[in-house]
């Protein structure tokens, strides 16, 4: 289970960037059910991160953005069901998405923050682009 806290001040964010994550994935990354977010690419990592629940247009938690591991192979991938929690993985899926993004440190939110999401933001929010309290 994830440490359950309460939400910072927007004023004292411990993160500069949040990242976008669809449901059912960021539900089991905050109840401390999986660490690895599987995606489609590599990217820079070794900072805090806010987790944003997709299309609910507020950051549910926060994390440490450990690294990001090799491409994962077919056996890998199944063989890590409980680091990732995609369930039957299809071969497009593995495919597509093969990168683990390491999480650490994750912490629940009990009263999530509001914020308006900024136009074209995909997989990463800049907090300083972002509009708080709905």
């Amino acid at each position: 289970m994830a440490e359950l806290v309460e939400a910072p001040s927007i004023d004292n964010l411990p993160f500069e960037v949040a990242l976008i994550v669809r449901m059912p994935h960021i539900g089991h990354i905050v109840d401390g059910l999986k660490t690895w977010e599987m995606r489609s690419r590599s990217s820079k990592s070794g900072f805090a991160i806010g987790l944003i629940a997709s299309k609910s247009g507020t950051i549910v938690g926060e994390a440490y953005f450990e690294k990001v591991l090799d491409p994962l192979t077919d056996e890998e991938y199944d063989s890590h069901f409980e680091k990732h929690r995609v369930p039957n993985s299809s071969n497009e899926m593995k495919e597509k998405y093969k990168y683990p993004w390491v999480l650490k440190n994750v912490k629940k939110y009990k009263n999530p923050i509001p914020y308006t999401h900024p136009s074209g933001a995909v997989i990463w929010v800049k907090m300083r682009d972002s509009i708080f309290g709905k």
